[in-house]
């Protein structure tokens, strides 16, 4: 009988429990909707025209799935379109998501419709929990990838790869990485850089890697645009063909936008940047070995040329070259 008794406890504890957290994810899959209700209604609010078929939170017990289908989102100028949107958290950490793209989307922008075919497109976000709910980091990803316009025109890239997190010590200071492999270039774009096709039709290697800190950290109390308060680009990279460019440094910017500081440019093999510029119409043949001249006396004859680009009392210069006003960055 004892036994007997215990164990009805133990039932009634366990239904209890399940009782409970069946609640539990009952009311946060009704909050998971509401916010995406409330989403909805503030685009709108500000002039978007958004619609979709069909909207749903599953994903009981351990999950909230949110699913879109037949979605359409358009301000008059840009749009999107997609046959689906899903957005995964877990019941019990509602504060990290992950949204996953169908494999292809339609985006609408100055009159041209862009079609976007892409393989495992996801992001994952999380947000700290507490009352401001600040970016803890955002990271967007996609493997092969094609872009194809109604304008005759189409890139890609084998792989591509967009992340942001905040990194201290400052609330308002993050990390920034980008990077895309073999990243095919447009048909226009590749006439107006090489129109001699010297080099490969797709970049091998774009890649930055920066610290940026703001003036304001990224949450729901930010009023406006974050403001850019100094850049330090610990790494950009470039791989064309036989051509190359690294760089690094740092700018500070001033109230009024203006930049103060040096990124140092490293290109190799600058002989062929000359030749294409001279093929491209940037540069007159006739001026093309003063260029030259120029850059073998900074380079002292080295294939890579060390180009700082230097701003400061609201003026930018390319090594010994003025280039005019800097632009303003607020």
């Amino acid at each position: 009988m004892a036994g007997r008794g215990k164990m009805k406890a133990l039932t009634i504890l366990v239904a209890i429990c399940a009782a409970l957290y069946s609640a539990l994810w009952f009311a946060a899959s009704t909050a998971a909707d509401r916010g995406a209700r409330g989403l909805i209604d503030a685009l709108r609010a500000d002039g978007w025209q958004v619609a979709y078929d069909t909207m749903s939170v599953r994903g009981f017990p351990s999950r909230l799935d949110t699913t879109f289908t037949g979605l359409a989102v358009s301000d008059g100028v840009i749009g999107w379109e997609a046959p689906f949107l899903q957005v995964f958290a877990l019941a019990w950490r509602p504060t990290e998501v992950i949204a996953v793209w169908p494999p292809q989307q339609v985006i609408s922008l100055a009159g041209q419709r862009v079609t976007v075919d892409a393989q495992g497109l996801r992001a994952s976000a999380r947000v700290v929990p507490g009352t401001a709910l600040a970016l803890d980091h955002v990271t967007v990803e996609s493997g092969p990838l094609t872009v194809q316009s109604s304008a005759v025109w189409a890139s890609g890239a084998d792989r591509a790869l967009a992340a942001f997190r905040q990194a201290g010590p400052g609330p308002a200071d993050y990390d920034l990485f980008v990077e895309a492999v073999t990243l095919t270039l447009p048909a226009p774009l590749r006439a107006l850089l090489d129109p001699d096709a010297a080099q490969p039709q797709a970049l091998a290697l774009l890649r930055l890697d920066a610290a940026v800190a703001l003036e304001q950290p990224l949450d729901r109390f930010a009023t406006g645009p974050a403001a850019l308060r100094t850049l330090t680009l610990r790494e950009l990279a470039l791989d064309w063909g036989s051509l190359g460019l690294t760089g690094g440094g740092q700018i500070s910017v001033a109230a009024d936008g203006t930049p103060e500081g040096r990124i140092t440019l490293h290109l190799r093999n600058w002989r062929a940047v000359i030749a294409l510029a001279v093929a491209a119409g940037a540069i007159a043949p006739e001026v093309a070995p003063t260029w030259e001249t120029m850059g073998d006396t900074l380079s002292q004859g080295a294939p890579v040329l060390d180009l700082p680009v230097t701003f400061a009392n609201g003026l930018m210069s390319l090594g010994p070259l003025p280039l005019g006003p800097a632009p303003r960055l607020r």
